[in-house]
């Protein structure tokens, strides 16, 4: 039985904005900051450039640029529900899970933002074997889980509990 329209996006349509936009503006931050300190610079009356200042901005601003670049590399771009299955694409490949396939389903509660729905495969597919993505309408609140979050870890319990039954 098909309960779930099959096309249902399970995923923010603010993924791009995560994985592109993002870490672009952290870098035009960090970078007109040094900009902002090097005009300072040259327009105030003693006209010394405070090196370590400035490395310590590009470092900052590198830093911060590989970091949020680095967790949000690994989202997925789209997940679509199937009923059955999951459609998942990131980039220009696409791959189909099927329920049963999933292991287990994780969320971050904490120290994760943008909030992600991990879901970990009994065996390594396209992706990998852990995808994750940004859920669509996460909350905001600290510790708590998203709909989604419990929805889909009960359509892998019930596909779980079908499997072994046969």
């Amino acid at each position: 039985m098909n309960r779930t329209p099959a096309t249902r996006r399970l995923s923010s349509s603010l993924t791009s904005l995560y994985k592109k936009l993002f870490p672009r503006l952290l870098l035009l931050a960090g970078f007109g900051a040094v900009g902002i300190t090097l005009w300072n610079t040259v327009s105030a009356d003693d006209g010394e450039t405070p090196f370590g200042f400035l490395v310590f901005l590009v470092a900052v601003t590198g830093i911060a640029y590989a970091l949020s670049n680095t967790i949000a590399s690994g989202l997925a771009d789209a997940v679509f529900d199937g009923g059955d299955h999951l459609r998942v694409r990131i980039g220009d490949l696409e791959e189909v899970i099927l329920i049963h396939e999933v292991e287990s389903v994780k969320e971050s509660l904490f120290l994760r933002q943008p909030p992600r729905i991990e879901l970990v495969l009994k065996y390594s597919g396209t992706f990998g074997r852990v995808i994750a993505f940004v859920p669509a309408r996460y909350s905001l609140i600290p510790f708590s889980r998203s709909a989604l979050f419990y929805e889909l870890e009960e359509r892998v319990r019930i596909a779980h509990a079908l499997g072994k039954r046969t």
